[in-house]
This record gives structure tokens, sequence and C-alpha cells, in this order.
């Protein structure tokens, strides 16, 4: 497999595991009557140096690092008086 294969195959196995991630908690599948699995995918990567895991990671999950930025933000101060209640 020559590099821009290995790039692309790494850049899609990781936007399926940040898939993944943003779905959490979203969805299940029911499996029978009571019993259900989250969607959750556990995804290892396997590479030697020099295949810039590092640099398609940053891309792949930037979106998803940005949108807890966000989140927390909006939310920080439940999150200050959630912390100050557990704190005391």
């Amino acid at each position: 497999m020559n590099p821009t294969n290995i790039l692309r195959a790494l850049a899609a196995l990781l936007v399926v595991a940040a898939c993944s991630a943003a779905m959490a908690r979203k969805a299940h599948v029911h499996v029978r009557e009571g019993y259900r699995e989250p969607l959750n995918l556990f995804v290892a990567v396997a590479l030697g140096p020099g295949n810039r895991k590092s640099a398609v990671f940053d891309d792949v999950t930037r979106p998803l690092v940005e949108h807890e930025h966000e989140v927390a933000v909006h939310i920080e101060d439940e999150i200050a008086r959630s912390t100050r209640r557990c704190m005391s």
C-alpha cells in the first residue's frame, strides 16, 4: 500500500471513529427485548513512525474538539455550580 492510500485509510478509519464518538448515547442497537448496546466503536491505529498519524488525527478530531469547547463555554456556569456542589 502506498503512503497516499495509507493516509486515506487512516483518515477513513478515524472519521468512522469520530462519528461513533459523536453518536455516543444518542443511538443504540436493540439486540433483543430488554437488551440494547450503544453504538460505540473502539479503534486502534498501529503504524510506524513518520506516517502522519498525529496530523491526520488532529484534522479528523478538530470538529469534535471545537464542538466540545463551544458546549463547555455555553454551559460553563452550570459546570462551575456542579463543581462547587461536589467540592462542598
